[in-house]
């Protein structure tokens, strides 16, 4: 990509956003609101991408400054683009987080939920403070972990049901479910191996993760 081409990138990401922001704001529907952030997450990333081809210096205030010398006079757009859509995307994804909370079993409304999710993110996000992208990372890799065996169980059970859905589930704590929890949380512990924590086994095999 020539100095050019990456210039009128940078002026239309943030122009995009902006225009996904507003689209959000004015709420005409919901099909219009999930297009608009849709768009904004694309763009946001091909932004990003950008900003890193262009420096290796990844910090907060490094890639700030970026942003501005490669959007020349639009630089206040594309920040104030910037801090608007975090505010839009960051309230879906509390939204998100209350629907699962009240999901997981806990009986409480949905503006507590909201309440209690947005603390505990403002909570991780303060402990995280300088270290997100490492803390990120192990969660990311933690997270793959329980990928394996939850997709196992999900493709077992839809293909021994027929791809029916059951009349009914079992409620509460089951044995198999059980069994499921404790097994991971065993092979987890045992053979896995990230910067955050190396299992008992990966560490006798040279820090190979096998988990």
């Amino acid at each position: 990509m020539t100095k050019a081409d990456r210039h009128l990138a940078y002026n239309l990401v943030p122009a995009g956003w902006v225009l996904g922001v507003l689209l959000v704001v004015i709420g005409l529907d919901f099909w219009t609101g999930l297009l608009a952030i849709g768009l904004g997450d694309i763009l946001g990333c091909l932004q990003l991408a950008l900003t890193a081809s262009t420096s290796v210096d990844l910090t907060l205030d490094a890639v700030i400054r970026n942003i501005q010398t490669l959007t020349g006079s639009l630089d206040p757009l594309a920040l104030l683009a910037v801090g608007l859509f975090s505010i839009v995307n960051n309230a879906l994804n509390d939204n998100t987080a209350a629907y699962t909370l009240i999901s997981a079993g806990i009986r409480v409304s949905r503006p507590v939920s909201a309440l209690i999710s947005a603390v505990l993110s403002f909570s991780m996000a303060v402990y995280g403070s300088g270290k997100f992208a490492i803390l990120y990372e192990n969660y990311l890799l933690v997270m793959l972990y329980w990928v394996a065996p939850w997709l196992g169980i999900v493709l077992i059970h839809w293909f021994l049901n027929g791809q029916r859905t059951p009349a009914s589930y079992p409620a509460g704590w089951t044995r198999s479910a059980t069994i499921f929890v404790l097994v991971a949380v065993l092979t987890i512990s045992l053979f896995s191996s990230t910067p955050a924590y190396t299992g008992p086994v990966a560490r006798l095999l040279d820090d190979t993760d096998i988990g």
